[in-house]
């Protein structure tokens, strides 16, 4: 379907966070960038407008705003090699071995990084797109293990963090939530407008981007409880 078509029957849909990242992400064309933002991003750019306050706005004007940080990345017309280079650069020094190593120390332990191993890392680096997918995500690492580990652990589905939806887990979390998500809280930060955030928090189990934002604020002023309050 055409961009141009895709760009004028976007105000149409319906208020629906699939279908409006849905259409931004097809729309975007061969900007890379604009098309992994639509889709990745906890909240998108019409909800980041409504969430932040005026003086939020301005800061992250100030600064650049987060896509000055990862545009650099975004410049090969390849968009695995994009996300490999912003993986690398970013996404693994500056948030996941950061956290996993301060764990670690934090209890005496000390973590060894097999996948990160230079010559592994820079044979990745020359793979074409083409052989990275398949009808399984991680298609490579599961046919170089074929033999080595048995097949219902070679074959299994992946199993990423999902915030709870049911059981004991769901109360304790909304009890946390109520405690930690205050509007004298939010109102305070000056970051964000509460009715906002309050809509949110009750919204939590209508899908899966409500979850996800639900989640991020939650871990935000959790945070901001613990380190800025104090």
């Amino acid at each position: 379907m055409p961009a141009g078509l895709l760009m004028g029957i976007r105000p149409a849909l319906p208020p629906n966070a699939f279908l409006r990242r849905g259409a931004r992400y097809l729309s975007s064309g061969h900007d890379n960038l604009e098309g992994y933002m639509s889709l990745l991003s906890v909240f998108d750019h019409d909800e980041r407008a409504e969430l932040y306050t005026d003086a939020m706005k301005a800061a992250i004007h100030e600064k650049g705003g987060s896509l000055a940080v990862i545009q650099s990345h975004f410049c090969d017309v390849d968009l695995t090699r994009d996300l490999l280079s912003l993986d690398l650069n970013v996404g693994l020094p500056d948030l996941l071995l950061t956290e996993c190593e301060r764990m670690a120390a934090a209890h005496g332990v000390e973590l060894e990084f097999p996948y990160l191993d230079d010559d592994l890392v820079d044979f990745a680096v020359t793979l074409p797109a083409n052989v990275k997918f398949g009808a399984r995500s991680k298609s490579l690492l599961r046919h170089a293990m074929k033999g080595i580990l048995p097949g219902r652990v070679r074959i299994r589905a992946r199993r990423g963090f999902r915030v709870p939806q049911g059981g004991q887990a769901v109360r304790v979390i909304e009890a946390m939530a109520r405690q930690t998500i205050t509007q004298e809280r939010v109102e305070a930060s000056g970051l964000f407008k509460w009715p906002v955030v309050e809509q949110v928090v009750r919204s939590a189990t209508h899908n899966v981007y409500r979850r996800r934002q639900f989640w991020a604020l939650l871990m935000f002023f959790a945070w901001h409880r613990a380190y800025m309050e104090t």
